[in-house]
Parts: structure tokens; C-alpha cells; sequence
């Protein structure tokens, strides 16, 4: 009868220690993609919540420049956000510090985000977006860059 008390007491153990609320939660794939220019493009997703403005950052680290993309905005639910002037960016950096070139949005263009869910209670936010830039330094890089059918999951911090 000794012999198979450890034997129980570890399988209790084992099965009551992983409750529903810390079991089998697996963290959630983040991302940022769109259509750069017409070819595919995807980045590390992070975020910056500050009062009522999401920042979104999308970081591709795949190529010999790294190329961000930032989006910020107000927004408190799901919907469709315009962004205007330094609400968006686009740049890219050698070793994560030297900036090599830059993009404003282009203001003749429709720029938009749309948020369609907002999950507060877990701290994602999913949408998509549609963004045109223009070039704004060094002036031998091409006058304009878009990111069309974007599409974001990211976690909110």
C-alpha cells in the first residue's frame, strides 16, 4: 500500500497544479503586414499606450536596413481612424539607431486605420490599414512608398 501512495500524491500534484486560469495560455502572434509597394511586407508588432493614443510599431529586421513603421492614433473602440500629418512613419535605420531615410504620409491621400476589434479585457487590438508616404530624406530615395490591405494584431502594453 506504501508504494502507491507517492505515486498518487505525485499525480495529484500534477494534475490540480495547472488551473484553468494559468493553464494552456499560449501568448498571442503579434504582427504588422501590408503590401509595400506591391510586395509583401511583414514586421515584429509592439505598441505605447499613452492616455487615449495607441502607438503601433512595426519593425522589420529581415533586411540589411531595418524598416519601421509607426501609426498613432486616438481610439477607444473599434471604427475607422484618419491619420493626418506625423500620425504615421516610415524609416529605416542601420544598427537600430543611424537613420538612412524617411517618409511623412502623404496628405493628398485618404490614410486610414480601421480597428475592427478592440479587446480590452486582453489587451489586443486588430485592424487594418491603407497608408501612402512621401519621401522626406536623403533626396535619392524613391518620391513616394505605400502600404496597402495592412492588416495588424497587436498587443496592447
Amino acid at each position: 500500500m506504501k508504494k502507491y501512495i507517492l505515486p498518487f500524491v505525485a499525480l495529484t500534484i500534477l494534475l490540480t497544479a495547472c488551473g484553468k486560469k494559468m493553464c494552456c495560455v499560449l501568448p498571442q502572434e503579434t504582427y504588422i503586414t501590408a503590401d509595400k509597394n506591391n510586395t509583401k511586407w511583414r514586421a515584429d508588432a509592439s505598441s505605447n499606450i499613452r492616455q487615449d493614443t495607441i502607438a503601433l510599431f512595426g519593425t522589420n529586421f529581415s533586411t540589411q536596413l531595418e524598416e519601421t513603421l509607426t501609426m498613432q492614433f486616438k481610439a477607444s473602440a473599434t471604427g475607422i481612424y484618419s491619420l493626418k500629418g506625423s500620425q504615421a512613419l516610415y524609416y529605416n535605420t542601420i544598427g537600430r539607431d543611424v537613420i538612412t531615410s524617411e517618409y511623412e504620409l502623404d496628405g493628398t491621400y485618404a490614410n486610414t486605420v480601421n480597428i475592427t476589434a478592440y479587446d480590452k479585457a486582453n489587451k489586443l487590438v486588430t485592424g487594418t490599414f491603407n497608408l501612402k508616404f512621401k519621401h522626406t530624406y536623403p533626396p535619392d530615395k524613391p518620391a513616394s512608398l505605400q502600404f496597402l490591405n495592412g492588416q495588424f494584431k497587436v498587443a496592447l502594453h
